[in-house]
């Protein structure tokens, strides 16, 4: 809300720190969960786009390593064009200390500055002043989510999540797996137009 909607683009860095899966976990299997940036990746792309009120146009995707190599598959960083110009960037890590925290999301733009971490304290910067807010221990709002959507299926109303932007989110994901898989930026339509998609 202190963002989207101003016209003027923003920067969103995600910084997932997310830990080490076995390498047999359905999480690694391409045709089952499609790596980890795919079945966990997507909800920081959804973040990146509610974020800047805009959704991804391109992604570029790299991988540590530069290869597909099993657990380091969990370890990339993919860069995002949205179509209003803002950038965003997700760094999903499974190779750093986890007691350095999980996640943090910086975004900077309008002459502002916010950062969460680790969904337990919040900033924003303006003017030289800096307002604060904690959480405490009330979760990553999955039980808000869950009843969102149970009350979305009982009165029949619309969904938390228009359409059009899961749809796109979609596509940003599926660009970012392609982009590590090519080595190339990737346009969203390409991906949402791909033969492989149509059929």
């Amino acid at each position: 809300e202190e963002f989207a909607g101003s016209g003027s683009p923003i920067e969103i860095v995600c910084r997932v720190n997310a830990g080490e899966i076995k390498a047999d976990s359905w999480y690694q299997d391409a045709d089952e969960g499609g790596w980890r940036i795919v079945s966990e990746g997507c909800h920081w792309v959804d973040l990146i786009q509610f974020i800047a009120g805009s959704t991804v146009e391109r992604a570029y995707a790299e991988m540590v390593g530069g290869k597909l190599a099993g657990k380091s598959n969990d370890n990339c960083v993919a860069t995002l064009r949205l179509r209003d110009g803002s950038i965003g960037t997700l760094i999903y890590v499974a190779n750093g200390d986890t007691t350095a925290g999980k996640e943090r999301i910086e975004v900077f733009g309008q002459n502002r500055t916010a950062v969460i971490d680790n969904w337990r304290q919040a900033t924003i910067t303006s003017k030289g002043k800096t307002r604060k807010w904690s959480a405490g221990a009330t979760g990553k709002g999955h039980a808000a989510e869950m009843q969102a959507f149970i009350d979305a299926a009982r009165t029949g109303s619309d969904a938390c999540l228009p359409f059009g932007d899961a749809v796109a989110c979609t596509a940003a994901t599926f660009a970012i797996a392609t982009s590590l898989l090519t080595e190339v930026p990737v346009r969203c339509d390409d991906v949402m137009h791909s033969p492989e998609t149509e059929n």
